[in-house]
């Protein structure tokens, strides 16, 4: 990832006062990825490897029922998390798919554990 793209991130009131050393990491270890619409991101028990942050776009929190039915839970749109339980949850609780064309920073759970301790802007 570039190191622009970063720094951009530092718009957003979540990433406002992150360190630099922070920003090394999220360089080293996050990646941008662009996500067409009605994408699935995360599938409801799912294996929680990563934190999805909107960078751009929209995006909701659903569960599905036996009857087929739908239930959204949230909707997001950019400057969120969007899986943010995946910290202290080993498996995705809901779906999250996106309703348009996004971007979002990929984030592996492991650094954004580490970011929380750096940092008291995650607390």
């Amino acid at each position: 990832m570039e190191r622009s793209q970063i720094i951009d991130i530092k718009q957003f009131n979540t990433f406002y006062d992150i360190n630099y050393h922070s920003i090394d990491r999220l360089i080293q270890f996050g990646q941008i990825k662009h996500i067409k619409k009605n994408t699935l991101i995360i599938e409801e028990k799912q294996k929680n490897e990563n934190i999805f942050f909107l960078l751009q776009g929209i995006a909701y929190n659903y569960c599905l029922f036996e009857n087929d039915s739908k239930r959204i839970l949230n909707i997001e749109n950019q400057g969120h998390f969007l899986n943010e339980d995946a910290i202290y949850q080993e498996y995705a609780s809901s779906n999250i798919k996106v309703l348009k064309n996004s971007t979002i920073l990929v984030i592996p759970i492991s650094i954004i554990k580490e970011l929380i301790h750096d940092n008291f802007l995650f607390s």
